[in-house]
């Protein structure tokens, strides 16, 4: 069974440390993940790469991940960071 796992990346404090990684949601189809991931684009100015504070929150980014269920191998669908 295929899921697509929305994750959401933040900076972690200690710059060292890299991003802390934060699960949202599993959805089963990926029209329903990305319309969830508009939606908290929307919400959540800064997360838009295009917001004038965007760097001073350290690049927060969201990806949707394509996995199996139970598997291991992962695909990046959709990564805000490269939009």
């Amino acid at each position: 069974m295929e899921v697509f796992v929305v994750m959401k990346f933040i900076l972690c404090d200690d710059d060292f440390y890299g991003y802390n990684q934060h699960l949202v949601c599993i959805f089963s189809t990926y029209k329903d993940a990305k319309d969830y991931v508009d939606t908290f684009l929307l919400e959540n100015k800064h997360f838009n790469k295009d917001d004038k504070d965007y760097m001073s929150y350290g690049c927060p980014f969201v990806r949707i991940i394509k996995m199996e269920f139970g598997g291991t191998n992962k695909e990046i669908v959709f990564d805000s960071f490269l939009i």
